[in-house]
């Protein structure tokens, strides 16, 4: 099967060309709780587009979101898309390493990808699948920041200025209030990305809790691993994009490899976070401009860290492929759970989930 989320795409030139970010609106460190907008309906069990008002692509168009709605529950699963990210002209517009920032994302982009939607496991609706009775929900990725951003971003390229709206932050805080409106009387969200979608999942899960209130919120993170970018890079990026750092993180302030020790600190007690991770993965080696030796030491201590009773753990395979939910059949590590029994006990709240891998 295609994997549904575009690999982060291979970067390995400098940041390069000027930036000017500007957020006109200002920026509320709080998502909003007071929905907006008619309420988000469609026919049960199929796969539907929605659109939601405050979405919006890199190119300024309106977007929103894929949803599989059901009423065996009102549990939910939020996908977050991935597809590359890029942080300055080089990467925007000649590299092109962040997928429709420049193009629109509605019901026809949906569409061409509906089938991949079906195919996907953690949307099975078959007995034994762990989200079998949940309401799924497909937000799309078309803004280049890792569904992390709140600023509109001038870029100087040959053909003259182009703005990217570097605005992933503000989509979701504009979908969680509508699907906390949708299903009101949920008890438990899972919280799903791959790639690029990963790092928004990682990056995101505290302003989804917030928009939540006491609905427990689980996340599950595939193939975007917690590391430090080249600093100058993460420079750019944080620039770009406008990206927040936890106040009461120092170690976030130099890129992801703080976060899952943030993370273990600041969640709630019985919240889990699932973190998947193939030792040497050649996009996110590329990408963060590391060896493959030096990734692999990175990911084995990232799921040391893991340990049982921090609500985290990790799901670990010594290969270089990308993204491992996609992957058929699912891969067996060596010793403990396979990936399928593994995701099925992160769903389950099972005491047995821990950590697995070389």
């Amino acid at each position: 099967m295609r994997v549904i989320s575009m690999a982060l795409i291979l970067v390995a030139a400098a940041a390069c060309g000027g930036t000017s970010p500007t957020d006109a609106g200002g920026y509320d460190p709080l998502p909003p709780r007071d929905a907006s907008g008619p309420p988000i309906e469609a026919p049960l069990e199929t796969w539907t587009w929605v659109p939601i008002a405050g979405m919006t692509c890199g190119d300024g168009s309106p977007t929103g979101i894929g949803v599989n709605l059901t009423r065996r529950s009102d549990r939910l699963v939020v996908f977050l898309n991935g597809g590359g990210a890029c942080w300055d002209a080089q990467t925007c517009f000649e590299l092109r390493t962040a997928a429709s920032i420049d193009t629109p994302f509605g019901a026809a982009e949906f569409a061409a990808l509906r089938a991949n939607l079906e195919a996907y496991p953690l949307f099975g609706r078959v007995a034994g699948s762990p989200f079998q009775n949940a309401s799924f929900v497909f937000v799309p990725y078309c803004t280049g920041d890792l569904h992390a951003g709140h600023v509109a971003t001038q870029y100087t390229t040959a053909s003259g200025p182009r703005t990217v709206q570097h605005v992933g932050q503000l989509n979701l805080d504009a979908l969680w209030p509508r699907l906390r409106e949708a299903r009101p009387a949920a008890d438990r969200v899972w919280l799903v990305g791959a790639s690029a979608g990963g790092y928004g999942a990682m990056l995101e899960q505290a302003r989804m809790r917030a928009a939540f209130g006491s609905v427990r919120v689980d996340v599950l993170s595939d193939s975007s691993h917690p590391i430090d970018p080249e600093p100058a890079r993460w420079d750019a990026m944080r620039l770009a994009w406008g990206l927040d750092v936890p106040v009461d993180c120092p170690a976030c302030a130099t890129g992801f490899g703080g976060w899952p020790a943030h993370l273990r600190a600041t969640a709630p007690r019985d919240a889990r976070w699932g973190l998947l991770m193939n030792t040497r993965d050649q996009t996110i080696a590329s990408y963060f401009g590391v060896s493959q030796p030096d990734l692999a030491t990175r990911t084995l201590a990232i799921r040391d860290g893991m340990t049982a009773g921090t609500g985290q753990a990790a799901f670990v395979i010594d290969a270089a492929s990308h993204v491992l939910t996609t992957t058929s059949p699912p891969p067996q590590p060596t010793g403990g759970a396979g990936l399928a029994d593994w995701v099925r006990q992160f769903a389950l709240s099972d005491p047995a989930w821990a950590s697995v891998g070389p």
